[in-house]
């Protein structure tokens, strides 16, 4: 693999950092909720390295159940971080500056920066005449390859959401790559759906170390998203209104600026599954919050973020590990959900039955002590 630039890395024994004089380098757009109309586009076509890993951009929907599948080939050919994770001195492409151009740089009340560029190995890509287009982003939590939510202050962590949200309202609203109507806010129409998840591990998608997010935008309105939005239909309440209705106070850890609250559901298909939601069940988007719902969806994360890394290897034997995803877009409710490998899948789980070794309440206990 060739990649588009190489700018020296900065080494120290104790900790390594991509540096800002080749963060500078990278940079084709400094922010992206200022670009103008249309640099995004012509920004990410003219990444020559990614080429070589687009997709070809087909989609399906399996009739069963409705689940949406891209197809991504490329993807197969990305460096992947060892199981277990590769000793601190390993190769890190984000700290040696081996990344596609950056196009989004902002503060952190650190000191530092947190910054966006464009996937090297995308599972969408502005192909013309294709049934799953879209752009694929990273959003470096740091410069720092051993900072990410967990160790971080909650002032960075709901800096680094909060700018996740300004750039869900440029995207959503600028529509760069024409996109049909999505729903909307009090700010005009979306286009598309704004995808946010997590991988922290190997064993669950997470293909390098250095702490980061990934952000999708599509047209493909993945089943989660879909499920709430059938739900909200079907019942006339959100899955917001559900949780905070339906979950008893031993299934509820905690709430942060008394606008998230954190729970186990009642449904919890693996021990440790959690979720954190945004108690006004009006909201839809990420750009919807204000800034104390934001702070307190960054309080909640970390605090579950640290539980679940002290529990994982105490309790379950196991590394921290988890798959994180945002519930934002069509349907009313903003929530987090939280999946860390605590168990693996098996046959009954493939066949629609998921056999969960621990139960919510104690599930529940545990991360309570864990946060305490």
């Amino acid at each position: 693999m060739s990649p588009p630039r190489a700018t020296a890395v900065r080494r120290s024994k104790k900790r390594r950092s991509l540096s800002l004089r080749a963060l500078r380098d990278l940079t084709a757009i400094g922010d992206l909720s200022r670009a103008p109309r249309g640099a995004l586009l012509q920004d990410v076509l003219a990444e020559q390295a990614m080429r070589e890993f687009a997709p070809d951009g087909r989609a399906t929907v399996d009739p069963r159940d409705g689940v949406r599948v891209v197809f991504a080939a490329g993807r197969a050919r990305r460096p992947r971080a060892a199981v277990p994770p590769p000793p601190d001195d390993g190769p890190c492409p984000a700290c040696e500056g081996k990344l596609t151009r950056v196009v989004d740089v902002a503060p952190l009340p650190s000191g530092g920066v947190t910054f966006v560029n464009k996937n090297l190995f995308p599972i969408v890509h502005p192909n013309a005449g294709a049934t799953a287009h879209g752009v694929h982003f990273l959003q470096w939590t740091s410069l720092r390859h051993d900072e990410d939510l967990d160790s971080m202050s909650e002032a960075d962590v709901a800096a680094i959401l909060a700018r996740l949200a300004g750039l869900e309202r440029a995207l959503l609203h600028d529509n760069p790559l024409g996109f049909a109507h999505g729903g909307r806010c009090r700010d005009g129409a979306h286009h598309g759906y704004f995808l946010v998840i997590k991988n922290r591990g190997g064993l669950v998608g997470g293909s390098l170390a250095h702490g980061h997010q990934q952000i999708v935008l599509t047209e493909v309105l993945p089943g989660r998203l879909a499920d709430d939005l059938r739900f909200h239909r079907e019942t006339g309440r959100s899955v917001v209104e559900f949780l905070l209705e339906r979950t008893p106070p031993a299934l509820r850890l905690a709430r942060w600026g008394g606008r998230v609250t954190g729970l186990v559901p009642a449904f919890m298909r693996r021990p440790l599954h959690t979720m954190l939601v945004v108690e006004d069940p009006a909201k839809r988007c990420l750009h919807d919050l204000s800034t104390a719902e934001i702070r307190g969806l960054a309080a909640g994360t970390r605090a579950l973020l640290r539980a679940f890394r002290e529990l994982m290897p105490a309790r379950f034997g196991k590394p921290y590990t988890l798959n994180m995803i945002v519930h934002n877009g069509p349907a009313p409710g903003v929530y987090f959900e939280f999946f860390p490998y605590t168990q693996e899948m098996g046959g009954y789980e493939h066949l629609g039955l998921f056999v969960c070794q621990d139960t919510p309440e104690s599930s529940a206990a545990v991360l309570r002590q864990a946060m305490s």
